[in-house]
C-alpha cells in the first residue's frame, strides 16, 4: 500500500515533473502529470480545512490542471 504524500512533497514532485516535460510531450507523459496532480490535489484537500490560503489556492490550481489534462485525454 502506498503512503500519502504531504502537500509540500506532492507539490514539489508535481512541479519537478512538469519542469522536465519536453515542448511536445506524448500522451503517456501527460497522463503521468495528471496522476501526480491527483496525488497533489488529494494531499492538499486533506489539509485544506486547517491550512493557509496558499494551500487552498494551490488546490484550486491543481484541480484546474487536472481538468485541462483530462480534456486532452477525452
Amino acid at each position: 500500500m502506498k503512503t500519502a504524500l504531504a502537500p509540500k512533497e506532492a507539490w514539489k514532485r508535481l512541479t519537478r515533473s512538469v519542469d522536465v516535460l519536453p515542448d511536445d510531450p506524448d500522451d503517456e507523459a501527460l497522463h503521468e502529470i495528471r496522476k501526480r496532480s491527483k496525488q497533489a490535489r488529494y494531499a492538499h484537500e486533506l489539509v485544506a480545512p486547517v491550512a493557509s490560503k496558499q494551500v487552498v489556492r494551490r488546490t484550486v490550481e491543481i484541480e484546474a490542471l487536472q481538468d485541462l489534462l483530462g480534456a486532452f485525454q477525452d
